[in-house]
């Protein structure tokens, strides 16, 4: 998520982005590209999507102490 951001906020390059994707996630070299790529072609995917994770998470926690899960 921090990438989308730097990519599309602060202009961050590709060659440094799959420095920093490479300092903090573990995936191979192929698997960087083409998760960079995704990132670059949708602007605000990434932090779209881990949005909606937290709601989804927090709506369902709530559905469960509503029910007695």
């Amino acid at each position: 998520m921090m990438l989308d951001v730097k990519i599309h906020h602060q202009g961050l390059t590709r060659a440094k982005a799959v420095k920093e994707f490479q300092k903090y996630v573990w995936m191979s070299q192929k698997r960087v590209h083409k998760e960079l790529s995704r990132v670059q072609s949708i602007p605000g995917q990434a932090s779209a999507y881990m949005i909606g994770q937290q709601m989804i998470v927090k709506l369902r926690n709530h559905l469960q102490k509503e029910l007695g899960m």
